[in-house]
């Protein structure tokens, strides 16, 4: 059983002469409780059950009109196990589960807000998987039957200043019901001792269902003679080839495999996308996105040296996005416009990256890497949300039950994405260190951990913090934990 309360006033961010250090809103309250008990029926049989319960409330988001008054999740989940002792069988396993959500966010702690806006949602899931492992000869195969159904819905009322207008509402998710059930398996063949090939390969079908007559005919002023039910199928399937020889482990695969637009990208109804500030609409008749990809990675490791680098290459069919609508108003005061979900005819990303670690002696240990991304649409256009080069490094020492880390991260300047109102954010580093200790105390233990990120105060915005809002300038903590 663990038990978490977290609160936090207004952060500061490291000093800039034209800018205040406190960040306002971006205080929270935080409760979380979670456990876990299992029992073993035998040296066959297991069950396993969990239990998570997570609420926050004055949650300040900076970059947002509104924040969150309260936002909860309970997340239950029951699991059996059963260990063959003998068969072709190695393992077969078996989860139910059920979560529900609670999202609230309102402006009532902002000042001066033209009208007023509440804005609770709601989505409810539950599932299953169940999976075995065989082994037999040269083969390792797994197989995955899974399933959920899930109930979102979100509401936007808007209350004007003159109490004698009207309150506005709309279904901003309405009630959208999805049914979702997937087949997966996988083969691991031991060619030789120094070649192995994985092929997998599996189908899902995926259903959604308008349950809310309001919110069908309210997309309907975008998208006329919207289906009752609308039904698809993902396939997906690929291989993997890793070589094994000495020093080396070379890995490529490819791939390829589909996904259902998003709540929001099929239902969404007028919802702020904070990345660009618009309200988004979405379109229910949107075609699946498909995805291929070819990945790679080497592996060298020698003595006190180790070197790897990766890369992946993704070609995206019927990549989802926003598209401006100039004839339509939006809704939240604050949106520049509204775009409505289209579909470009493909779009392709790259991801880069090479990592490499050094131990000088037995305590002392260097670690290094860097990555990088790309990402552009058919039409030219940058995708948003890419990371430029970043570059971490960290010197790590350790000592019985010490242990010290000193690290440093970099980033280039972004490229952004004008077309989603990205904004250009300049290279920054920071430098961070932290030490901890393990005391055993017979069969308990205490850890205490004390560290300080970004050392020299730096004022740095990252690529994905909102509206150019500063990251946490100089942070000192301690984590202290008891285990028994």
């Amino acid at each position: 059983m663990d038990l978490t309360y977290r609160k936090a006033e207004n952060y500061h961010a490291g000093p800039r002469n034209d800018a205040p250090s406190e960040v306002r809103y971006s205080q929270y309250t935080k409760y979380n409780l979670s456990s876990i008990a299992g029992y073993k029926l035998n040296e066959h049989h297991e069950v396993e059950a969990s239990l998570i319960f997570d609420k926050a409330t004055d949650v300040g988001y900076p970059g947002l009109p509104m924040d969150v008054s309260l936002a909860q999740a309970v997340i239950g989940s029951v699991q059996y196990r059963h260990l063959p002792h003998h068969g072709p069988l190695s393992l077969w396993e078996t989860k139910l589960y059920r979560n529900t959500i609670t999202h609230v966010m309102d402006d009532s702690q902002r000042p001066d807000v033209p009208i007023r806006m509440d804005m609770p949602g709601w989505s409810t899931t539950e599932g299953y998987y169940t999976k075995v492992h065989s082994a037999t000869g040269r083969h390792r195969i797994k197989a995955t039957l899974t399933g959920h159904r899930n109930r979102s819905r979100a509401e936007m009322t808007m209350h004007p200043a003159n109490p004698a207008e009207p309150t506005m509402f709309m279904l901003t998710w309405p009630d959208v019901r999805t049914v979702y059930n997937g087949l997966n398996a996988e083969d691991r063949i031991q060619l030789n001792n120094k070649l192995a090939l994985t092929v997998h390969a599996g189908v899902g079908v995926h259903a959604n269902t308008i349950g809310s007559e309001f919110g069908r005919r309210s997309l309907e002023l975008f998208h006329a003679a919207l289906p009752a039910t609308n039904v698809r199928w993902l396939p997906g399937g690929g291989a993997t080839l890793a070589s094994y020889r000495e020093r080396f482990i070379h890995r490529i695969s490819a791939g390829y495999s589909e996904r259902a637009p998003s709540v929001s990208e099929g239902y969404g109804f007028y919802l702020l996308n904070v990345n660009d500030n618009y309200d988004y609409v979405g379109d229910p008749r949107l075609r699946n996105e498909g995805s291929y990809s070819v990945e790679f990675s080497s592996t060298y490791k020698r003595d006190k040296l180790h070197l790897e680098c990766s890369g992946a290459w993704f070609h995206i069919l019927h990549y989802i996005i926003g598209t401006p609508r100039r004839e339509l108003m939006a809704m939240n005061m604050t949106a520049a416009g509204v775009k409505v979900y289209e579909q470009l005819p493909f779009a392709t990303a790259i991801n880069a990256g090479i990592k490499a670690g050094y131990r000088f002696s037995e305590p002392l240990e260097l670690v290094a890497d860097a990555s990088w991304r790309h990402g552009q649409g058919s039409n030219g256009t940058r995708l948003p949300q890419i990371q430029p080069l970043r570059l971490r490094t960290e010197l790590r020492y350790t000592k019985k039950q010490y242990v010290a880390e000193a690290s440093t991260e970099a980033s280039t300047r972004n490229c952004p994405s004008a077309e989603f109102g990205e904004t250009r954010k300049p290279s920054y580093m920071i430098a961070n260190l932290s030490v901890s200790r393990v005391i055993p105390l017979n069969k308990d233990r205490i850890s205490i951990n004390l560290g300080i990120n970004n050392i020299l105060n730096q004022y740095y915005t990252t690529f994905a913090d909102w509206f150019g809002i500063p990251s946490m300038g100089r942070n000192v903590y301690c984590h202290v934990v008891y285990a028994w």
